[in-house]
């Protein structure tokens, strides 16, 4: 499980889109969804792919964090809400609920649980 350190590091690479230092938090050969727009496996893919979304924005911010751990003692789960400002002007607030996978102490499974249309939407126009 993610510490409330590694939690704050995590998300702050986010909001720095820093898609390197994000995608170090997850294994090797872990896998990164995003709700039903991106589902890549393994570090370097993870690092590109966040990367490339994160070139569509111009800045997110995170807040309002909630963590806790599910019974199994292998999941945890986060949620929050995410602010993007996209090159356009648009701004748009989203809720969100990620799931953490872990085995043998490594984050295997990062999964983000959203409804990213109103994003795509406002990034239209």
């Amino acid at each position: 499980m993610l510490n409330q350190d590694q939690l704050k590091a995590l998300f702050d690479s986010i909001d720095a889109k820093d898609a390197e230092t994000f995608a170090s938090f997850i294994s090797e050969k872990g896998r990164f969804v995003y709700g039903a727009q991106m589902d890549v496996a393994g570090r370097t893919a993870i690092t590109e792919a966040v990367g490339g979304f994160f070139g569509t924005l111009d800045r997110l911010s995170h807040s309002n964090l909630q963590a806790w751990a599910g019974d199994d003692g292998k999941t945890q789960f986060v949620y929050g809400d995410v602010h993007y400002v996209l090159p356009n002007g648009n701004e748009v607030d989203i809720a969100f609920l990620n799931r953490f996978t872990f085995e043998g102490g490594e984050l295997v499974h990062y999964h983000v649980f959203t409804d990213p249309t109103p994003l795509f939407t406002a990034a239209q126009g």
